[in-house]
């Protein structure tokens, strides 16, 4: 865990597995109870540029090298956080998310790779954005 203090806002904690998380101490607790999804990188502006373009938000960079993508319509938390780590993803995500389109063919152009189509068993594609983070996409009902 890392200590509070700084200019940081927020605290840094880790779960029973050594996973990081953070907790953001508020004046008045707001409606969402999740702030944000971080996500490790390579290139965070690079991935932030991408999500923002598939997903209809606005991309603000950090100096301290992360990006953010905010503004997007219709999604539950405030924050798409992407940060710099030194080594390259090696293993499936820990965590993935999901979200609805009508059709995936506009990810797919934009460079995301189908990992898995619909089938008997499940009803949403499993696709990768280009770094290679695991993402599903519902079917629009």
């Amino acid at each position: 865990m890392l200590p509070e203090g700084g200019d940081r806002r927020w605290t840094v904690m880790a779960d029973p597995e050594g996973g990081e998380l953070c907790a953001f101490l508020r004046e008045e607790l707001p409606a969402e109870r999740l702030h944000g999804l971080v996500v490790d990188s390579a290139d965070p502006a690079a991935q932030a540029r991408w999500w923002a373009r598939v997903l209809g938000g606005d991309v603000v960079d950090d100096p301290r090298g992360f990006s953010t993508v905010e503004h997007v319509p219709g999604m539950p938390i405030d924050t798409f956080d992407f940060v710099p780590v030194p080594e390259p993803k090696s293993a499936p995500n820990r965590i993935h998310w999901d979200t609805t389109a009508a059709d995936v063919t506009p990810l797919i152009d934009a460079g995301a790779t189908l990992l898995r189509a619909p089938g008997d068993d499940i009803r949403w594609h499993v696709l990768a954005d280009p770094e290679g983070n695991e993402f599903c996409v519902m079917p629009e009902s």
